[in-house]
């Protein structure tokens, strides 16, 4: 269907814009033609637990995904503290978690289906050719539309708050 709203699109002349979950400040989705929600394209596609890699559609929201990834034993390397974006517009706007030492979300991006805007799909291999896929992170979308990600994962691990009283002000 995404691949047909695209070449019908290219057909009469429109313009299709993706749009994620709207949580940019920026008016970076704003047109005067198609926007195109990925909202209904969310969960998971395949998961690989020996290579610690898991395709997810690319309108999946980012605590949608860690829950659903957590129950193959898998989660995100680093995310940052809001997780109601969806995949695609995170990677492709350099969504940030938090350390010095921690990369963004698009880097651990090793594939992806992108969908040119005549409709035609072409499959990104981190792993056979990395040059295309260097290219397509936080790219904002201008060199057509992700239908899924394959991203790089760590194994999951419990996690534990502990306040200490003392320093907290209680």
């Amino acid at each position: 269907e995404l691949a047909a709203l695209l070449a019908r699109a290219a057909r009469e002349g429109r313009r299709v814009r993706p749009v994620g979950s709207g949580h940019s400040s920026s008016p970076l989705v704003r047109s005067g033609d198609i926007l195109l929600s990925l909202e209904h394209l969310r969960g998971i596609v395949a998961v690989d637990p020996a290579a610690h890699e898991a395709t997810l559609w690319a309108g999946t929201r980012l605590h949608d995904a860690g829950r659903a990834l957590e129950r193959h034993g898998l989660a995100f390397e680093n995310l940052g503290d809001v997780d109601t974006e969806a995949l695609a517009g995170a990677l492709l706007t350099g969504t940030h978690g938090s350390g010095s030492r921690l990369a963004n979300l698009a880097s651990n991006l090793v594939g992806a289906r992108l969908l040119a805007g005549d409709g035609s799909a072409r499959e990104l291999s981190g792993h056979a050719d990395p040059e295309p896929l260097r290219a397509l992170r936080v790219s904002l979308g201008a060199l057509g539309v992700l239908s899924q990600v394959r991203l790089k994962l760590v194994a999951s691990s419990p996690l534990r708050c502990a306040v200490d009283s003392s320093s907290a002000g209680i």
